[in-house]
């Protein structure tokens, strides 16, 4: 993956790009956008962007590299609007919790996978 963002890593830390909330359901419904800026903030799968000079410094060899999908810590690190428009989350190496497969099922919102709701329940 290239780095469109304008943003580059310094010492430890990764650039991470989060998993875009969709805009629609899909059913073609609207997610209202307080509630998409709210699951946004709190995304925790995203893709690795680039990694800081020392990432992983203390390790033989990075265990993440540009292009994975992985794991992080909730609210971690701090958030940023690229060139690109797109957010991005700048984060300390050790918040990469693990990698997460591309098959992976992930939370209520992946486009196509979400199970109907159900009031009721």
């Amino acid at each position: 993956m290239a780095n469109t963002s304008g943003i580059t890593p310094t010492g430890y830390r990764v650039l991470i790009k989060p998993r875009q909330i969709p805009k629609y359901s899909p059913g073609g419904i609207e997610y209202p956008a307080d509630a998409r800026a709210q699951y946004q903030r709190s995304e925790q799968v995203g893709e690795i962007v680039e990694l800081g000079p020392e990432a992983y410094i203390d390790k033989d060899e990075p265990w993440v590299q540009a292009g994975d999908r992985v794991f992080f810590s909730r609210y971690e690190g701090d958030i940023f609007t690229g060139e690109d428009g797109l957010d991005y989350r700048l984060v300390n190496d050790t918040a990469v919790l693990a990698h997460a497969s591309a098959s992976l099922r992930i939370g209520d919102l992946d486009a196509g996978k979400r199970e109907p709701f159900d009031a009721q329940s």
